[in-house]
């Protein structure tokens, strides 16, 4: 079959389109996965319902996004607002399977892609909803994970170490957070992404998707956790925050320079001086202050989709 981007163009963008559509389906299907997964009701039956009024909803009320607009975001029945999930879970399902589609071709990663990406976006939605993680979504993206290696890298040890890294990564994060704070630094259910992530990218991979979380997770959080400094007037830990990040940036790109060994050995016992005391102060401000944040699952999935998206630059960053 030839490539996607040998086809004509009007070929092309009905293939485009024609992914689109399929994503958009997918994406609707993956709205009652989410909700009957959460609520424990089958994802077969009943039929569709509003989950307000409960009155059985017609074929033309779940046209994915179409519907949404139609019924300008209320139930036909009770009139209650529909919630922006099903229209954002649709779209975003659509515009993955495009990029997808584009990025790796008529080929069986994408078929697998288009598999896996689709518990990414359910994973991520019913962390952020109740911070729940199903096991099953879960077990069944790490065998994917590993009948993908299986089938499109012949390689069966890389996804069963990935497994066993991302599981015992997470879990030793989480337990240094039990023992410096008292409590979790992750909860249990991102050890079962870490060993499902590992499955797909390898125990490598995984480690560079992890630290792509961090930083967007970091992104995340810190408009909130600046406002709440200053909102409360804590500069002192503000200076030990700036004093702590700038010394991490000086060491990373010291190593273009010709820095005398010890100076940098000094710098390094510095930069642990400062971590070890501003991290705690930071950890104890966020849970005192109820600092904005998101579960750090989908930070983990974004991480994960965006080493598999870019993996040759990744891979070359590696290597």
């Amino acid at each position: 079959m030839p490539s996607i981007n040998e086809l004509s163009p009007e070929l092309y963008w009905y293939f485009l389109f024609f992914t689109a559509l399929i994503g958009l389906c997918v994406g609707s299907f993956l709205n009652v996965v989410i909700l009957r997964g959460l609520s424990g009701e089958s994802i077969v039956f009943p039929p569709s319902k509003c989950p307000k009024c409960k009155n059985n909803l017609k074929w033309y009320h779940n046209i994915p996004v179409f519907s949404y607009v139609f019924l300008r975001g209320k139930c036909h029945f009770c009139k209650e607002h529909i919630s922006l999930q099903y229209p954002i879970v649709e779209l975003l399902t659509s515009c993955l399977f495009v990029l997808l589609l584009i990025k790796f071709d008529f080929t069986l990663t994408t078929l697998f892609m288009w598999l896996m990406i689709p518990l990414f976006v359910a994973m991520s939605v019913t962390d952020i909803k109740e911070q729940v993680i199903l096991t099953n979504h879960s077990y069944i993206l790490a065998g994917l994970g590993v009948l993908y290696n299986i089938l499109v890298n012949k390689d069966f040890l890389t996804p069963l170490l990935g497994i066993v890294a991302g599981a015992l990564i997470m879990e030793i994060l989480a337990g240094i957070g039990l023992l410096c704070f008292k409590k979790r630094a992750f909860g249990e259910g991102d050890s079962y992404i870490g060993a499902a992530i590992g499955a797909i990218v390898g125990w490598k991979i995984f480690l560079y998707s992890l630290a792509i979380a961090i930083i967007f997770q970091t992104i995340l959080i810190l408009p909130s956790f600046m406002y709440k400094i200053f909102a409360t007037k804590n500069y002192k830990l503000f200076v030990n925050l700036l004093l702590f990040t700038s010394l991490a940036i000086y060491l990373y790109i010291t190593p273009d320079y010709n820095l005398n060994f010890i100076v940098h050995i000094a710098l390094l016992v510095l930069l642990a001086l400062f971590g070890f005391m501003a991290i705690p102060k930071i950890f104890d401000f966020v849970k005192s202050e109820t600092v904005e944040t998101i579960p750090f699952g989908p930070a983990m999935l974004i991480g994960a989709f965006v080493c598999i998206y870019f993996d040759t630059f990744i891979s070359k960053f590696i290597f």
